[in-house]
């Protein structure tokens, strides 16, 4: 574009107002929260550069003013938030006065960003409803900025004319008024005629020809005006409906349906995918949520009602996304659904709900069945035992209430002769026979490998009352048909009479207690206990966590009894006894926690502990006398029949090379009864390490005098049960006097315990017995006290007179 008068440039005005307008445009159209981006395109068209002239810098900032002086800004305020406007290179040369004050170049910069501000400022407050009058608006401030201010222009020749007066300084308003229009040519309406032919026809007489050519390079510029509005209107228009079928076209592509709902339940928008997860039409107008045709259930089953739906949308807030699953009951079947649901605007500008549907119908089939599979048995479709406990732990306490536990005794052989496959038909088949024994709403559950329990709910007249236990082990215990042969179940029972307020579990071992009592006592038993016992099963039950509990921690003692010549008075050995003093009960006797350990399982730790310390003060007895000395310590049969006993032992004496000169290990006749010819084996293993072997407690058992022929052992412990009837039973002295020849005559040294008094210590004296052991020589004594008395030992010499330790 060329130069209109001397010294004026132009080169950027067009381009500039141009934008303007486009910007406009873009405004009147455009969302709140798109103004941000408007903005931002403006100042990227305007940054461009330019194929003339200085060219324009414009940019967007942040809140913050810019601190660069060279900058002139204007503050926007958009919707939730404010930026600035900031011009670099002046936009406009101008020279004149504005408001009778001086014009530079800053100035106008300024002026013009007041124009922009107030634009947008129109715009966020709801001004520019009419985009014409808007435009004019526009214009106007334009033309004022220019410096020529006008009323509202009347046609195209008079917008041009007054932009390029004003931008020229130059009023053809003022300089010639503007002549009347010339007459139309008949049946053409004023309004059908052209922006080019007013622009190109006559401007009047008094019209020079340099006024023409700017009216008619006015008219010109503002079609372009006009088209620049349009082509910006048209973009923005198509922009915006590309967007939205964008939009349309990714959420109907969603597997998960989207819709909105107000405050008041009605739908707003539905997509397509929704429509069909809620089983409604798509188009269906004015849909209720509250009223879908189908009813609406939570996760633990409960309906969701009107009332609650609306008491829920009417808390509807903007904030974080919330997670709910629902369920929609159709003829169809069940269909669930987890909803994504966040607080929004919605199309009337009030609080809506914005839900996302996501279909979990096959995950919440597949989540209901490995719930089942975790608190259900596998074989017999019973509860497990942890859902067992859940189940009857909700019944109420009742006078008659019962907890029955069914242990199956030949669950082992059955599966060792027929396989597994056969123990679990065998354990299904009982199942059945149990369940349909019960009366209607008992509980039953597979609560063990081989144990069922059932727990009666409380009879209802006329309901049955469930058998009792011993009735139902005879109905339980009939032949049983299976595919694989006639099983005969062997059962024992245990009832425990449940009308106090125990926990089901508490109850449920009880009764498993009852039950393993009643399988010791012989097949098919049953055994009913009521609180008293059930709670000495309880502190039975404590006592033995508490026993397991002070060994893990070594808390457990050893005392130790001395074993002495009966010729010589000299001390040859002792015997090891396990002491425990309980934190509650005090010392407990070792009749009562020996068999709790061994019930328990505790015995292999017990006998580490004993066989340690035993070890240990062997050593330090052999280094005060001078000469080997050994601790025995007893064996049970359970320890003795492990199948990693002798492994163990070999471990310790692994780990312990000299403990085989200094240990002696005593097993009981009970250990003989059932493998003679294993213990043999096992004993004559561990005698070939170095050990010494003793037969204790010889005489209260079912052996006869010839076992000592296949028993490696080399100490033979005759029971205190002979050594008290020495005095008065001239039969008695008999036999223990044949026991004593015969071990002598097997090179087996001989040991009485239970010596008491001085005249059983003569007999055995008179029976040239070995050695002996009782309360008269010394009780069992602790380490201390141990060590005092072998010091009391090696300070005196042996003889007959010697077997008392001296007093210090």
């Amino acid at each position: 574009m060329s130069t209109f008068m001397p010294g004026r440039p132009t080169t950027v005005t067009v381009p500039l107002i141009t934008g303007l307008i486009r910007l406009h445009g873009h405004l009147h159209a455009a969302p709140d929260h798109a103004l941000r981006r408007v903005l931002q395109e403006f100042c990227d068209d305007l940054s461009r550069p330019a194929s003339e002239g200085p060219g324009i810098r414009a940019t967007l900032s942040g809140p913050h003013a810019p601190t660069d002086p060279a900058r002139v800004h204007a503050l926007l305020t958009l919707p939730g938030e404010t930026v600035h406007l900031n011009f670099q290179n002046p936009p406009l040369a101008v020279s004149g006065t504005l408001d009778s004050r001086p014009l530079d170049d800053t100035d106008a910069s300024t002026e013009l960003l007041t124009v922009v501000q107030r634009m947008v400022q129109r715009r966020v407050t709801g001004a520019d409803t009419d985009p014409v009058a808007a435009l004019h608006t526009l214009l106007l401030d334009l033309s004022a900025l220019l410096g020529q201010a006008a009323g509202p222009p009347d046609t195209e020749e008079d917008l041009a004319a007054l932009i390029l007066s004003a931008y020229t300084n130059w009023s053809l308003r003022s300089a010639q008024p503007r002549p009347p229009p010339a007459p139309q040519p008949p049946g053409t309406h004023a309004a059908e005629e052209s922006a080019g032919n007013r622009a190109s026809r006559p401007a009047g007489p008094g019209t020079s020809v340099t006024q023409r050519r700017l009216l008619a390079l006015g008219g010109e510029l503002a079609r372009q005006l006009s088209r620049a509005t349009t082509a910006a209107h048209t973009d923005l228009q198509d922009r915006l409906q590309r967007s939205e079928a964008q939009h349309r076209l990714i959420v109907e592509s969603l597997n998960d349906g989207v819709l909105m709902i107000s405050r008041s339940g009605r739908i707003q928008t539905l997509s397509g995918r929704a429509a069909e997860l809620l089983g409604v039409p798509a188009d269906l107008d004015a849909l209720d949520f509250q009223r879908l045709p189908w009813e609406i259930l939570t996760a633990d089953g409960r309906v969701l009602t009107g009332d609650i739906i609306q008491h829920g949308l009417n808390g509807i807030q903007p904030g974080p996304v919330s997670l709910i699953l629902i369920a929609l009951r159709r003829p169809s079947g069940d269909v669930w659904l987890q909803v994504s649901q966040r607080g929004v605007t919605g199309l009337d500008g009030q609080p809506a709900a914005l839900l996302t549907l996501a279909d979990v119908t096959g995950t919440r089939a597949l989540q209901v069945q490995l719930d089942f599979h975790a608190q259900h048995d596998t074989v017999t479709g019973l509860p497990n035992r942890a859902q067992f406990i859940s189940l009857t732990s909700h019944l109420s306490p009742a006078p008659a209430r019962t907890m029955t536990a069914l242990r199956l005794m030949d669950g082992g052989p059955v599966r060792s002769l027929y396989g597994d496959a056969a123990f679990e038909e065998y354990l299904l088949a009982l199942s059945q026979r149990l369940a349909a024994l019960m009366p209607a709403g008992t509980l039953l559950g597979r609560v063990s490998a081989n144990t069922l329990a059932f727990a009666p709910a409380p009879a209802q007249d006329p309901a049955p009352t469930p058998p009792g236990s011993r009735d139902l082990l005879r109905v339980l215990t009939q032949p049983l048909p299976l595919s694989f042969a006639e099983v005969h179940p062997h059962l024992s029972a245990g009832e425990r009479l449940w009308s106090d307020g125990a926990a089901s579990s508490q109850a449920l071992a009880d009764a498993e207690a009852a039950a393993r009592s009643a399988a010791q006592s012989g097949l098919n038993r049953a055994l009913i206990i009521d609180q008293s016992r059930a709670r000495q099963h309880t502190e039975q039950l404590r006592l033995g966590q508490r026993l397991r509990r002070d060994l893990q921690r070594g808390r457990l003692s050893v005392h130790y009894q001395p074993v002495v010549d009966l010729r010589t008075g000299e001390l040859r050995s002792a015997e090891a006894l396990a002491r425990w003093t309980d934190e509650e009960r005090g010392p407990v006797p070792p009749a009562e926690f020996i068999p709790l350990a061994l019930e328990l399982n505790l015995m292999p730790a017990l006998t580490r502990l004993v066989l340690l310390r035993a070890y240990r003060v062997a050593r330090t007895t052999s280094d005060l006398l001078g000469r080997n000395f050994r601790v025995a310590l007893n064996l049970s049969a359970a320890e003795l029949h492990s199948e990693d006993f002798r492994e163990r032992v070999s471990r310790f004496m692994t780990h312990h090379p000299q403990a085989a000169h200094y240990l002696e290990l005593e097993v009981t006749e009970q250990a003989l009864i059932h493998d003679l010819p294993g213990v043999s084996h096992t004993l004559g293993v561990l005698q070939a390490q170095g050990l010494s072997v003793a037969l204790d407690d010889f005489g209260t058992g079912y052996s006869s005098l010839a076992v000592l022929q296949q028993l490696p052992v080399n100490k033979l412990k005759i029971d205190r049960s002979f050594v008290q009837g020495l005095e008065h039973d001239a039969r008695q002295r008999l036999i223990t006097t044949a026991v004593v020849n015969l071990a002598r005559q097997l090179n087996i040294t001989v040991v009485a315990e239970g010596v008491e008094t001085a005249r059983q210590l003569q007999r055995l004296r008179e029976m040239n017995c070995d050695q002996v052991q009782g309360y008269l020589i010394s009780r069992p004594v602790s380490t201390r006290q141990w060590l005092e008395q072998v010091h009391g030992w090696t300070a005196v010499p042996a003889g007959p007179n010697a077997l008392l330790p001296p007093r210090r």
